[in-house]
C-alpha cells in the first residue's frame, strides 16, 4: 500500500504530465503536504503556461486574420475582441505619426464603456515629452494613475480627455518596424493600477505585429493610389493621342484617293494608313484597360438572342479569312436561348478571338465558331487548327501585354491587350473564359454567358 509521501510524489508526476499534455488547469491538493512547495510551483507554472498559450494563440489569430487582406479598421476591431479575455482594458486606441514625425493623429479607437473623447482624426503635436521618450526607449510605458499623472502634467489635454471617458490607467506601446517609428497603440482601463505586474512582453509582441500589419497596409494603400494615378494618366494620354491619329488617318485616306500618285507614294500612304489604324487600335485597347482597372467600365445590357450576334461576327470574319484561303464555319443550334449581354462588348470579345484565329492559323486552315447551351449558360467556342500555344505559356495568355511564342502567319500585328480585355469583359457579364491548346494541332478559346432569367 502506497504511503502518503508516495501518493504526493505520484500526484506531482500526474500534474507534470498534465502540463506536458497541454492541460494547464491543474488543481492539485497542497494541504498538509511535505511536497507543498513543489506542488504549488507546478500549479503556478500551469497558470503561467496557460497565460502564455492564450497570448500566443491570440496573436496568431490576429495575424491569420490580417493575412486575409482585410482593412486595417477590421483588424483593429479583431484585436479589441480577441485580447479582451486575456489583458485588462476597456479602451484601445491607435495613433500614427505624420511622415515628418512632427504630429501624431488618432487612426482608430474603441471603448466598451463610454463615448470617445479622442476619436479618429484627433491630432496633436509630437514633442520631446512623454510620447517622444516612449519612442526613444522602444518599450511600453505604464501610467498607473491617470488622475495623479494629470495633476503632475496639467498641460496634457489627451490625458484629460481619456479621464473624461472614464479611464484611470493606461499602457502605451510604440509601433516600430525596421524602417522606423509608425505611431502608438494605447490600452486603457477604468481601474487604477490595472497594468501592475502584467506581462509587458505580450504587449510588445502585439505592438510589433500590429506595426508590421500597418506598414503593409500603408504600402498597399500607396500602391493602390499609384495605380489609380497610372490609370488616369494612361486614359488621358490615350484619349489625347487618338484624336490627332484619327485626323492623320483621314488625311492619308484622302490622299490615297488621288489618282496622280506614283506607285511609291501610294505604298507610303498605304503604310501610313495601316500604322495609324494600328496605333488607334492600341489606344482604344489602352483606354479599355484603364477604364476596366479603374472600375469605370459600364455594360449596356439587353436581353436578346446571342445567335444573331454570332452569325454577324462570323460573316464579318469570313471576309478577313478569305485572302488567306481559310474557311470559317459556324455550328449554332437552333434553340440557343436569350442572353443578357452588352452587344458591343461581347462583339468586341468575338472580334478578338476570331481575328486571333485568323492571324495564327496557316493559309488554307480551318476555323470554327461553335455554341452550345446548358441550363444556366451559353458556351461559345472559337476553334482553329493553327500553331497552338505551348503549355508553359497558357497560364499567362490573359495577362496584359503578354504575347506567346506563336507568330502571326501573314505579318499581322497584335497589342498584347486583346485577351486581357476579353477576360475582364466576359467576367463583368458573370461568365468565364478559358483556353486549351496543343502545339501543332490547334487552339480553342471558350467563354460562357449566363442565360437570361
Amino acid at each position: 500500500m502506497a504511503t502518503a509521501y508516495e501518493e504526493r510524489i505520484a500526484q506531482c508526476i500526474r500534474t507534470a504530465q498534465e502540463l506536458a499534455d497541454g492541460d494547464f488547469t491543474t488543481d492539485a491538493d497542497t494541504v498538509n503536504s511535505e511536497l507543498a512547495y513543489l506542488t504549488e510551483s507546478l500549479i503556478d507554472l500551469g497558470q503561467y503556461l496557460e497565460t502564455q498559450y492564450l497570448e500566443i494563440e491570440a496573436i496568431s489569430e490576429v495575424t491569420r486574420y490580417a493575412n486575409r487582406g482585410v482593412p486595417l479598421d477590421e483588424i483593429l476591431e479583431r484585436i479589441f475582441e480577441t485580447f479582451f479575455p486575456i489583458v485588462p482594458y476597456e479602451r484601445i486606441g491607435v495613433a500614427l505619426l505624420s511622415e515628418d514625425g512632427k504630429t501624431v493623429t488618432a487612426e482608430w479607437a474603441k471603448s466598451s464603456v463610454s463615448d470617445l473623447e479622442i476619436g479618429k482624426g484627433y491630432s496633436a503635436r509630437m514633442s520631446s515629452g512623454s510620447l517622444g521618450r516612449v519612442l526613444e526607449s522602444g518599450h511600453p510605458r505604464v501610467i498607473d494613475d491617470l488622475e495623479e499623472y494629470l495633476d503632475q502634467h496639467p498641460e496634457s489635454s489627451s490625458t484629460a480627455a481619456i479621464i473624461d471617458e472614464g479611464m484611470r490607467s493606461s499602457l502605451t506601446c510604440p509601433l516600430i518596424t525596421e524602417k522606423g517609428a509608425l505611431g502608438f497603440i494605447f490600452f486603457s482601463s477604468v481601474r487604477p493600477h490595472a497594468y501592475e505586474g502584467v506581462h509587458l512582453a505580450f504587449f510588445e509582441q502585439v505592438a510589433g505585429q500590429l506595426a508590421l500589419i500597418i506598414e503593409r497596409a500603408q504600402l498597399y494603400e500607396r500602391l493602390v493610389n499609384l495605380n489609380e494615378i497610372k490609370d488616369r494618366l494612361l486614359g488621358a494620354a490615350a484619349h489625347d493621342l487618338r484624336s490627332p491619329l484619327t485626323v492623320i488617318q483621314g488625311f492619308a485616306d484622302v490622299m490615297r484617293a488621288d489618282d496622280q500618285l506614283t506607285e511609291m507614294q501610294g505604298e507610303l500612304l498605304d503604310y501610313m494608313a495601316g500604322e495609324t489604324e494600328h496605333m488607334t487600335q492600341i489606344l482604344g485597347d489602352l483606354l479599355d484597360v484603364a477604364a476596366i482597372e479603374a472600375g469605370r467600365i459600364e455594360l449596356n445590357l439587353e436581353t436578346a438572342p446571342i445567335r444573331v450576334l454570332l452569325e454577324d461576327r462570323v460573316r464579318a470574319h469570313r471576309i478577313l479569312a478569305s485572302p488567306k484561303g481559310q474557311t470559317l464555319s459556324a455550328e449554332l443550334p437552333d434553340d440557343l436561348p436569350n442572353v443578357d449581354f452588352d452587344r458591343r462588348r461581347v462583339g468586341q470579345v468575338l472580334d478578338n478571338l476570331l481575328s486571333n484565329a485568323v492571324k495564327y492559323t496557316e493559309p488554307d486552315g480551318d476555323l470554327k465558331l461553335r455554341a452550345r447551351t446548358s441550363k444556366r449558360f451559353v458556351t461559345v467556342e472559337v476553334i482553329d487548327n493553327g500553331q497552338g500555344i505551348p503549355a508553359a505559356e497558357l497560364p499567362k495568355v490573359f495577362e496584359e501585354f503578354v504575347t506567346t511564342s506563336a507568330r502571326p502567319t501573314a505579318g499581322e500585328t497584335s497589342t498584347g491587350l486583346g485577351l486581357a480585355i476579353a477576360k475582364r469583359l466576359i467576367e463583368a457579364h458573370g461568365g468565364t473564359i478559358s483556353v486549351t491548346s496543343t502545339e501543332g494541332v490547334g487552339t480553342t478559346f471558350r467563354f460562357t454567358l449566363p442565360v437570361a432569367a
